[in-house]
């Protein structure tokens, strides 16, 4: 309400002769507008809609356009919903309406899970450590299947008329730690991009950047460490350090934020089921269970 005040004194002389038009339009009884609850909007069989209630719903800062076009929607909303409501009310067999049981039995539900998500907010731990997490992934790794391949890459781009391109050549497929310093080097001064990182990194993003004729990953990776190629700009070399195959075991740092999602279930199980046989043994004394009789 107190957002709709806030209106001009012209914007709400607007706004409210609009309303009065829907008022005039939307009635249903227009000798009788108003009850003890407040001024009626609309009026649907014994159901009514009350202008107070509506101008309590309508947004912040909507100018009277907006406003009018808010309040016919929300009107011609709630009209359709009054009317299918006394539709089912009027046709539905009286077993399909009593929903009472359906509705105690969701609120009973909807409190025990807000006083658990209480409870897990104040009592569960939800610091995880990288020992957790390591233990974790030793312990179930052939849970998470990888997806697609992945491989640990050196990863080199230099511009296809680089006259000692040989070198290159020569230093990427050595084990050597001066060649690879020397590689390292000659990369920071002449390659157009190049990765030396050790984590996994998708095949799929390596052969975005790497001409490649086959789709076939597997046999690709599996005959192949060292890939050189060029295209009509560019010199290519990759060097797979170690691959991994769609369905084998997900490297740990694919599947970090997985397992931390599985840890903290396992956790709000664990602290629930302690809970419930806490609550148990308190109130075993206020529990009684009688034997019918056969």
């Amino acid at each position: 309400m107190q957002a709709f005040f806030n209106k001009s004194n012209k914007q709400m002389r607007k706004l409210l002769f609009l309303l009065l038009l829907i008022v005039i339009s939307f009635s249903s009884c227009k000798n009788e507008t108003k009850d003890e609850k407040g001024n009626i909007l609309v009026k649907v069989y014994d159901k009514n809609l009350y202008l107070e209630e509506v101008l309590d719903i309508i947004p912040e800062k909507l100018s009277p356009e907006d406003s009018l076009s808010f309040v016919q929607n929300y009107i011609d909303k709630w009209i359709k919903k009054q009317l299918k409501l006394r539709m089912a009310e009027k046709n539905l067999p009286q077993k399909e309406k009593n929903v009472q049981q359906q509705l105690e039995d969701y609120r009973s539900s909807l409190l025990i899970y807000r006083y658990e998500q209480y409870l897990i907010k104040q009592q569960m731990n939800t610091d995880i450590s990288e020992s957790d997490i390591q233990q974790y992934y030793q312990d179930h790794a052939k849970e998470f299947p990888l997806p697609e391949e992945v491989a640990i890459v050196l990863y080199m781009k230099f511009p296809k008329d680089l006259r000692d391109i040989y070198k290159v050549r020569n230093w990427y497929k050595s084990d050597n730690v001066d060649d690879f310093d020397l590689l390292n080097q000659y990369c920071v001064e002449n390659a157009i991009e190049f990765h030396f990182g050790e984590e996994w990194v998708l095949l799929k993003n390596i052969f975005d950047k790497v001409p490649l004729n086959t789709i076939n990953y597997e046999s690709f990776l599996k005959n192949t460490k060292f890939y050189e190629t060029t295209d009509s700009a560019f010199h290519y070399f990759v060097h797979f350090k170690e691959f991994r195959l769609k369905g084998q075991e997900s490297p740990l740092q694919f599947i970090i934020e997985n397992i931390k999602t599985v840890i903290l279930n396992k956790r709000k199980l664990e602290l629930i089921k302690r809970l419930e046989n806490s609550m148990y043994d308190e109130n075993i004394k206020s529990i009684e269970i009688y034997e019918q009789e056969k």
